[in-house]
């Protein structure tokens, strides 16, 4: 469906809560605005946004603000692989100061 509240704080957001860990959309959900929806879910393992259409999306702030971000790594030519940079929920807490 439509969804077209804007949150202003991602403790506005229902489905706000530390407890959540995997996120699924069951269905198709075309929202107007994503600001703060996945903000803060340190614990999230797993968001699958494959029903997640944003082609009418005009705002995505703070959407993904707090958890965990990939590694970025640099993969060489033997195959080998470095870890350049590791994110950790602190490197987030830092950037708010």
């Amino acid at each position: 469906g439509v969804e077209n509240t804007a949150y202003s704080s991602f403790e506005e957001i229902p489905w706000y809560g530390e407890w959540i860990d995997i996120i699924v959309f069951e269905d198709y959900i075309y929202p107007i605005s994503t600001v703060n929806w996945f903000s803060d879910f340190r614990n999230c393992r797993q968001i699958d946004v494959t029903k997640l259409d944003t082609s009418d999306v005009s705002n995505m702030t703070n959407m993904f603000n707090g958890i965990s971000h990939p590694s970025i790594a640099l993969r060489r030519l033997d195959g080998s692989i470095e870890i350049l940079r590791k994110y950790s929920y602190e490197d987030y807490l830092n950037r708010m100061c």
